[in-house]
């Protein structure tokens, strides 16, 4: 038990930097969508912010279909 413990405090020694890392590489992200994917852009922008800590700028438009 004692060695998988210490194992567990290596990963997460390992981890942590990188995760900090990370975020201070947060970014801006522009993304353009039709707007038929305003509900879905809605649900699934906050939870892609809170799990990559970068933020989405969304426009949403109307598409032009030939």
């Amino acid at each position: 038990m004692k060695i998988g413990s210490a194992a567990a405090t290596v990963r997460i020694a390992l981890v942590m930097p990188l995760a900090s890392a990370a975020a201070a590489y947060a970014a801006e992200i522009k993304v353009w969508s039709g707007g038929a994917f305003r509900p879905v852009m809605n649900e699934l922008g906050p939870r892609f912010e809170r799990a990559t800590g970068h933020k989405l700028v969304i426009e949403f438009a109307a598409t032009l279909s030939f």
